[in-house]
């Protein structure tokens, strides 16, 4: 865990303070990558892509981290493919985000990947980073 100080207070007035608790996460998109290929068993064309997640911070994230990422042509511009993923649970270091789509285009050899990656909760689900319990929530300031 990390922590802060709030400290409230003006000239003539005793100043207060409150130490909060506050987890530190600092999430990347390191790299991502995508290959293409006929399936064997049912001739379908696919791209398939791996994505490369990390949190540099001081604290593992609270559940997955989940990306999305879409492969788009330069010239002319327009999508190829796109793929949604989660890591496997809470990312300290380093989580891999891998996803295979049929597609009817192949992999073009000029083409960009954009990504957009976020913390879950700890169930896997967007929602509210907390754990219910506004008792700890609420903390009282303590003159010093």
């Amino acid at each position: 865990m990390g922590y802060a100080f709030v400290k409230t207070g003006t000239e003539g007035k005793p100043p207060y303070e409150m130490e909060v608790d506050i987890p530190i996460w600092d999430i990347y998109a390191e790299s991502h990558s995508a290959i293409d290929g006929i399936d064997p068993d049912t001739k379908q064309y696919y791209i398939s892509g791996k994505a490369i997640v990390s949190n540099k911070g001081k604290t593992p994230t609270p559940g997955p981290i989940e990306g999305s990422f879409m492969i788009n042509e330069i010239d002319p511009h327009r999508r190829i493919s796109s793929w949604r993923g989660q890591t496997s649970g809470p990312v300290s270091g380093n989580a891999e985000i891998y996803a295979r789509t049929d597609s009817d285009l192949k992999l073009p050899t000029d083409h960009t990947v954009s990504s957009s990656i976020i913390v879950m909760c700890p169930n896997g689900k967007v929602g509210n980073l907390s754990d219910g319990d506004t008792t700890n929530n609420i903390r009282d300031l303590q003159q010093r």
